[in-house]
């Protein structure tokens, strides 16, 4: 019955990692466009040539998404796009460090579970 137990959690363990990892590791790229009177934060798709993808974010780019709202000459003059990303190195470091942790309390868990039979 223990060997179950045991080797459900090390599944269980498996899983969760499987699951976390990739939530993780994603990145979103947006490109925030400025007008003179409105703004649009829209998310960046990675582009198929392989090409940066900050490079999306131009004028032309802002002007298709905000062609509605920003409709004088003026105001689309004063265009700007800027690229950027939601997650921070201190996230990141936040993040994998609390997996860590974790991971290191599961394994002296089952090292110590070893050790005492």
């Amino acid at each position: 019955m223990k060997l179950r137990i045991r080797g459900f959690g090390i599944l269980g363990l498996v899983v969760v990692i499987a699951a976390v990892l990739p939530v993780v590791a994603g990145y979103e790229t947006f490109c925030r466009c400025d007008c003179e009177t409105d703004y649009g934060v829209f998310e960046l798709a990675v582009p198929d040539d392989g090409a940066a993808i900050c490079s999306l974010c131009s004028t032309d780019f802002c002007l298709k998404k905000l062609a509605k709202t920003c409709k004088s000459d003026e105001d689309k003059e004063h265009m700007l796009g800027t690229c950027f990303t939601r997650e921070s190195l201190k996230d990141k470091v936040v993040v994998y460090g609390f997996i860590w942790l974790v991971l290191g309390m599961l394994g002296y868990i089952v090292v110590q579970s070893w050790m005492t039979k």
